[in-house]
Parts: structure tokens; C-alpha cells; sequence
């Protein structure tokens, strides 16, 4: 048995007596500390007075063991001049989470401009009483009639932000006498304004909340920095003992005069909720400001205008109410992208959340990242309910990744969606709002970007194996070695431009290499015909054509090919191979079989293997009228096979990624290997992870300065100049693959073989070596180019023909176009 080498049961027992004892003294603190909030009444700001105990169906009787009395505190601001009885004062309502603070700006403007402002910490909220038995907003509106009476304010206007808004609609309906005139200040009031506008789906969302925010904090310990227990459980209750359905039943029998004071780009209350209120009250009034959500606050000079206009008119009973609309920040535009965002807009509002759920999940499942950035741009931006995403996203994603049955994955993945929502939603999708078109479009792809960095970062953190490949993704980052192609070869365009200026053709580069077809070897050239232009020397690895056709026919040619190359093992790759892919090696006849019936299209090449087990790639280059004629080495590439060595216990793909360097292309081998995760290496067993000597099939890399000798170059020079390919064409440019035993061999220029030779496309792979910084790996890459164009140039001087830009449209198509089946090779 293996030696144990994690940490003892002694040590996790400490840890969980230590997080234990802390979790203990966690609610201690809370407790002594008054966060369950005994009322301030002993303050000079606040005040407070004794109320029944109310439900949504009025005040609890004596009888009821939940009856009793509660404690409601509230904040009060006086004019300076007494006010008449004809003016009520102002009783305001905070939503939820809140209290009666949020109106400490607004108060006093409301005092000096002649208004009392009562503001209440609502049951359960601030410093009111912490446990009640109904959280809902009816039973909230039975508590103020109370409050009104322990006042012995028989009138008042009320104004209620945003939860509070559907309490102001209960106590219009409730008691109307006693209700001077009614503002929703960005109020809720109805269903639909709620983001599903499904009941059933928000009352989901409401328990989903409990757990994350009420019931899950307490198992940490947070000494308080979460908020007390009473805020989080008042905030959560509120909007479950809440039914907006009949609330919005209750809309049309409002009778007082109400003013419905709206932010356009309130992102919690949206304004066609508020334009829905404003339908429904028959006596209401809309006011829709260029201001967000927080009027209370961020707009409260604005806020006290329109408000005391409102109350001025209705201190006395008996005034008919306006009943007009005021479009302060009209939407711009029906036409162009300004009428199509509309028409998207009101569409996505009349679609059903499980529709929306739907098709998000679709496209979360074949196109996650896109999918993730939509919803977030959605959610922020035109309205779709962040939970609605979410569900959609997560059901999308699993498809996606397979996480059915898999708890982690998913766990991770409900954890992330609705931050990385949230961070776009508050971020960023309102700030894209309000730039132009043109740039949201332009902004898009760098937002994909960053949003998948910070998804992928919050996803991987939660498991070991997560953090090994997160550390993975940074290493692919920060180096050359692992850039996408297109981000590597980006600084490389402007100075091909320049080389193109130069020589006075952006493909006079492809002059070089006559003996190769298409543009010298540029894409899709014959490999079996350029190993035949080099037949003639030792050194080149015998190889046989077995053409496409029906798998019999296949298998007898390469029957008949292994018999000349003396047996297995030999090597099968395509004739038109690009970067390793579809390179096999074949130990037998059925490893050939399973070779073309997994779908290996085309003409294809059987190969001799050459043991080596060095293998090496040699950029090599004629030197322009050199006399005699002559080339030079511009690089030679030392490639390493990676290879992990097993122990008995871990599989393969847990060896792999405990490795730094080849958890970084796990993919590749995951392809390669598709039994990764049951393969149990045996102890000291050594497992090869790729035989192809290229870099995307998991090959490492290394410069190999110190192979270059005159030895060496003179056996080069001798097989490059010796090449005769396409009407006696010669070879200019390009890098032979070599096998090999030893450095001393390869120094000598001797005991080689060459598997294959790539023309004008080539490239100084030592440009990959991780030990070498960027700034000398573009110093290779621009010298290798300069290099080419050079070479191209005097070509075209001594007469060859160009490759035109059709022609290399034609080619690319033709190339891209054919099924060259699996892009790995095995």
C-alpha cells in the first residue's frame, strides 16, 4: 500500500472543531451586539409608538396566540411654521431591503417646503419590531392604519418607493378616507411588472432566496458582516407574503388622486410597469423623469417638485385629479435601430418566461459564450429577468458541458450564472445603452471576452481539478507559445505589407519553390510528391500512396505497402496534412482498420517509421547566386515528446493535469486518448501523449542553435539542392522534419531520416521554445519572412511564374472544403 500523503484525521478534526467554535462565537457577537435591532426609541431622530399585530385580513384578534402588540419606529421632520390642518402630512414608505433612512434626503426637503414628512421603518424593518407574523404588504397597510391612529392623523399623503408602492395601493383600497392623495415612487403594483410576471416563477425565486441569503449565511460565520439575520429574513418575507395579483386587482378601484412618478431607466421597476399602473388607475396621473430607480435620493430636488405640486392641489378633498401624462425623457426614435430596440423590447415583455427560459437555453447549448453575453445584455438593457436567464443559461450549459449527474459542475454553475448576469446587468448593459449603436458593436467582442475570463475564472475556483486548469488558461495567456493563431500573427501584417510594398506584390513570396505546386508549397500541396522529388536520397523515408476508395481497396494497398517497408510499425498521415492533423501510428493491421473506418477521406501516404526517438525541424534557405550554388540554416527546432509516467493509482487524465506544462493542452490528449478518464497507468508504466512532432498535437518545442554545423548544412544543402519537383523545378524555402538517434549523429550530418518537407508556409518553429521571451520569437518570425520575400523577388527576376490571388482563392476553397476527417493526430 502506498504511503499516505494528505493531511491526517487529526488535522481535519482541528479544522472542524476551529470552524465550529467560530460559527459558535459568530452568533454570540450577533446576538449580544443587538443585531436582532431592539428598537432606538431612546434616540432624538427616531421615534417610536406601540401597534397591533396585523395579517393580510386586518388586525389579529386577542384570541390569536400571534396577537399582540409591535413596536413601529419612525423618523420625523417638522417645517418651521406649524402647518394648518388643512395640510396633511407626508407619510413615506420605503421598499425592500430599507428603512426609513432612504428618505433622509427627501424629508427635509419636504419639511422646508411646508410639509410634515413622517418617514416609517415599515414591520420588521429598521428599528421597528423584528418578527411579525405577516411580512405582506396588505398586512403593512392594516400596520399604518394603526400607526395613523396612534398619531391621530386622520389624513395623509402617502408616498410609497418602490415596494412600498404596492402598500400605498392596499391602503388606497383599504381606507381611502384616510388617504389625502397616493404616489407610487417607481412603485410596484402589479404582476407585471415583476421580471417573470409569472407569480409561480417569482415565488420560486423567493425561495431560492431564503436559502442563499437567510438560511445559508448563518452556517458561516460572519460576525455580522452580512447584515443581521431580522434584515435579510424581513427582505426576503416581504415579497413572498406579498400577492401582486391581487394587488393589481386592486388597481382599478383606487380612488384617490394618485401620482405615478417614474424613472425611464429604472432597472428594477421598468416603465411600461408604471405605464401599466397609470392604465389601470382610474385616477392617476404619470410623470416619467430622465433619472433611474433611487428618486428618493439621486433626484430629490426634482422628486420634491412634482411631489408638492401633487399634494398641493389634493390637501383639501373634493379636487378632481389630473389624470394626464408628462413625458419628461420621451424615447427617442420609432425608426431604424431605435424602433427595431423598441419593437424587440415590447416583444420580449409579452413573451412568457418559460418561452424566453427556452429559447436562451438553445442557444446556450450550441453557442454558450454568445448565449451568456446576450442574457446579460437583455437583462441590463432591454428587460429580461435576470432569474429567467439564469434558468435558461444553466439548463443550456449543462447540455452544453454534459453536467447532468454531475453535482459540482452544477453546483458551480449556479453559483456563477447570476453573478456574472448581475455584473453585466449593473454594469455594463446600462452604460451600453447610452453610446451609439455602431459602438455597442464594436464593444461587443472585447465584452465577450472579458466576460468569459471572469465565467471561466468563477466557474474553475470550486474544485481542485478547476483551479489546475484555471492556472492552465493563465499560463496560455501570458506566453506566445500557446496564442491563438490569429492573435500571434496579428503585429505580423502590417510588416507583410511592407514587404509587400517592397517587393511590389503582396504573393511574390510565392514565387519561391517552383518545383512545388500551388504558390511553393502554400496550401494544399502533395507531401507524397515532394518526398518523390526527394527520393533519390537515403535519407528520405520510404512512403506509398493508398489511395481513397472503398476500405478494402485501402486496406490491400496498404497491405501491399507495409510488405516493401519491411513490416510494422509504419507511419499514416494524410497527403494533404496541415499541423499534425490525422497523422496515425499503426502497429497493425487493425489499427489500419480502425484508421479508415473512423474517416480518413483522401489520398493518404504509409510511411516508413523511423524510431528515432529525437526528432528535429530545419528551416533551411538558398542563398540568392550564391557560386557554387549553396543555402543556410535559419533554425533548427529540437522537438521533445511528452510523455507522463504512471503510479497505479491516478488515471490518465489526473496525471496530465498534475503536470504544468501538459494540463495546458488537455484537450489535445483528451481527443487522443478516449479512455483518459478510466486509464489507470501502472506504477513506473511510462505512456507516450503524442507521437506527431508538432506543437498543436502536444509536442514541446525547443531552439536548437547548437545543432547547426557545417556538417549538418552541407547534408541539407545537398538534399535541397538536389530536388527536382514539378517540371524540374527547384526548392528555395522550407523546413524538413528529421528523425533522428542522437545530437552527436545529427551534428555529423549523419543517421537521419527525413519524414516530410513543408515549402513557403513553413516556419522557424524554435520561435515556440518556452524558455525564449516574445520579443525574440517575432524577431525569428519577421527575419523568416524577410527572408522569403527576398526569395520570391528573384524568382519572379529569373522568370517564374506568379501565383495569382484567384488561384489562391481556388486552392484555399478546394483545400478547405474536403473532409480530412479527425484533426488529431493518434
Amino acid at each position: 500500500m502506498p504511503p499516505r500523503t494528505g493531511p491526517s484525521r487529526r488535522f481535519w478534526l482541528a479544522i472542524a472543531a476551529l470552524y465550529a467554535a467560530l460559527l459558535v462565537t459568530s452568533h454570540l457577537v450577533q446576538a449580544l451586539s443587538g443585531l436582532q435591532r431592539v428598537p432606538a426609541t431612546e434616540t432624538i431622530s427616531r421615534q417610536a409608538v406601540q401597534v397591533s399585530r396585523t395579517t393580510h385580513d386586518g388586525v389579529l384578534p386577542r384570541e390569536d396566540p400571534r396577537s399582540g402588540s409591535m413596536t413601529v419606529a419612525y423618523l420625523r421632520w417638522s417645517p418651521a411654521e406649524t402647518p394648518t390642518e388643512s395640510r396633511p402630512p407626508v407619510l413615506l414608505l420605503h421598499g425592500s431591503p430599507g428603512s426609513a433612512d432612504n428618505y433622509s434626503v427627501l424629508g427635509p426637503k419636504l419639511a422646508a417646503a411646508g410639509y410634515e414628512a413622517i418617514a416609517v421603518d415599515l414591520p420588521g424593518f429598521g428599528s421597528s419590531s423584528a418578527r411579525i407574523p405577516d411580512y405582506g404588504n396588505r398586512a403593512h397597510a392594516f400596520a399604518l392604519i394603526e400607526f395613523l391612529d396612534a398619531l391621530d392623523i386622520d389624513r395623509a399623503h402617502v408616498v410609497g418607493w418602490s415596494n412600498g408602492g404596492g402598500i400605498t395601493v392596499e391602503l388606497s383600497v383599504i381606507a381611502p378616507e384616510r388617504v389625502a392623495s397616493a404616489t407610487l415612487l417607481g412603485g410596484t403594483g402589479s404582476q407585471f411588472g415583476e421580471g417573470s410576471q409569472s407569480y409561480w416563477f417569482e415565488k420560486a425565486k423567493y425561495a431560492v432566496g431564503y436559502a442563499t441569503l437567510v438560511a445559508l449565511p448563518e452556517a458561516f460565520p460572519h460576525f455580522g458582516l452580512l447584515a443581521d439575520r431580522g434584515s435579510r429574513h424581513a427582505f426576503i418575507r416581504s415579497f413572498w407574503d406579498t400577492d401582486l395579483r391581487a394587488i393589481e386587482r386592486a388597481l382599478p378601484e383606487v380612488t384617490v388622486p394618485t401620482l405615478v412618478l417614474q424613472g425611464r431607466n429604472d432597472f428594477l421597476v421598468p416603465d411600461f410597469a408604471a405605464e401599466h399602473h397609470h392604465e389601470l388607475i382610474p385616477t392617476s396621473r404619470l410623470v416619467v423623469l430622465p433619472a433611474g430607480h433611487f428618486l428618493p435620493f439621486m433626484q430629490a430636488d426634482e422628486t420634491t417638485r412634482w411631489l408638492v405640486e401633487h399634494f398641493s392641489r389634493h390637501d383639501m378633498p373634493g379636487i378632481d385629479p389630473l389624470t394626464n401624462t408628462v413625458d419628461l425623457a420621451p424615447i427617442e426614435g420609432t425608426e431604424g435601430l431605435a424602433g427595431l430596440y423598441q419593437r424587440f423590447r415590447g416583444l420580449l415583455v409579452r413573451t412568457p418566461w418559460w418561452a424566453e427560459a427556452t429559447v436562451l437555453g438553445l442557444l446556450a447549448w450550441r453557442f454558450p459564450w454568445l448565449a451568456v453575453l446576450l442574457a446579460g445584455l437583455l437583462v441590463g438593457g432591454v428587460r429580461l429577468d435576470i432569474g429567467v436567464a439564469t434558468v435558461g443559461l444553466l439548463v443550456g450549459r449543462m447540455l452544453h458541458e454534459r453536467a447532468w449527474g454531475r453535482p459540482r459542475r452544477v453546483f458551480g454553475l449556479f453559483l456563477t450564472l447570476p453573478i456574472v448576469l448581475t455584473f453585466v446587468q449593473m454594469g455594463i448593459a446600462t452604460w451600453l445603452r447610452e453610446l451609439p449603436a455602431w459602438l455597442v458593436v464594436l464593444l461587443i467582442p472585447p465584452l465577450a471576452i472579458i466576460l468569459r475570463i471572469i465565467t471561466a475564472c468563477a466557474r474553475r475556483v470550486w474544485t481542485r481539478r478547476g483551479r489546475l486548469r484555471l492556472g492552465a488558461s493563465v499560463r496560455r495567456l501570458v506566453h506566445h507559445e500557446w496564442w491563438s493563431p490569429c492573435v500571434f500573427y496579428l503585429p505580423l501584417i502590417p510588416y507583410l505589407l511592407w514587404l509587400s510594398i517592397r517587393h511590389r506584390g503582396v504573393l511574390v513570396f510565392a514565387c519561391a519553390n517552383p518545383g512545388i505546386e500551388r504558390g511553393g508549397g502554400l496550401v494544399g500541396e502533395s507531401k507524397l510528391a515532394i518526398l518523390r522529388a526527394l527520393a533519390d536520397d537515403p535519407s528520405v523515408l520510404t512512403s506509398h500512396a493508398i489511395p481513397e476508395g472503398p476500405i478494402s481497396d485501402r486496406l490491400a494497398a496498404l497491405d501491399r505497402a507495409v510488405e516493401n517497408l519491411s513490416g510494422y510499425p509504419v507511419i499514416l498521415k494524410p497527403d494533404e496534412g496541415q499541423r499534425g492533423a490525422g497523422v496515425r501510428l499503426l502497429r497493425s493491421r487493425e489499427d489500419g482498420e480502425r484508421a479508415f473506418l473512423s474517416g480518413a477521406p483522401g489520398l493518404h501516404i504509409a510511411q516508413r517509421y523511423h524510431p528515432g526517438p529525437m526528432e528535429a525541424g530545419v528551416l533551411w534557405a538558398r542563398v540568392p547566386d550564391a557560386d557554387p550554388p549553396r543555402g543556410e540554416i535559419i533554425g533548427v527546432t529540437r522537438k521533445e515528446f511528452p510523455e507522463v509516467t504512471g503510479d497505479g493509482r491516478h488515471t490518465l487524465r489526473e496525471l496530465i493535469l498534475d503536470h504544468p506544462r501538459y494540463r495546458c493542452q488537455e484537450h489535445v490528449f483528451e481527443a487522443r486518448f478516449l479512455a483518459i478518464d478510466e486509464l489507470v497507468p501502472s506504477n513506473g508504466e511510462r505512456v507516450r501523449l503524442a507521437e506527431a512532432g508538432n506543437h498543436c498535437q502536444g509536442a514541446l518545442f525547443r531552439d536548437g542553435a547548437d545543432l547547426i554545423t557545417p556538417e549538418l548544412t552541407a547534408a541539407i544543402d545537398r538534399l535541397s539542392l538536389g530536388f527536382e519537383g514539378a517540371d524540374g523545378g527547384g526548392f528555395d524555402f522550407g523546413r524538413f522534419d528529421l528523425r533522428y538517434t542522437d545530437d552527436e549523429s545529427l551534428r555529423r550530418g549523419e543517421g537521419f531520416g527525413v519524414v516530410e518537407l513543408n515549402g513557403t508556409t513553413s516556419e522557424s518553429t524554435n520561435l515556440y521554445d518556452p524558455d525564449r521571451s516574445t520579443r525574440w520569437a517575432y524577431g525569428v518570425l519577421f527575419r523568416q519572412w524577410r527572408t522569403l520575400y527576398a526569395l520570391g523577388a528573384w524568382r519572379c527576376a529569373r522568370g517564374s511564374n506568379r501565383y495569382g490571388f484567384l488561384s489562391l482563392m481556388r486552392d484555399l476553397c478546394r483545400f478547405y472544403a474536403r473532409d480530412r476527417g479527425s484533426t488529431v493526430s493518434s
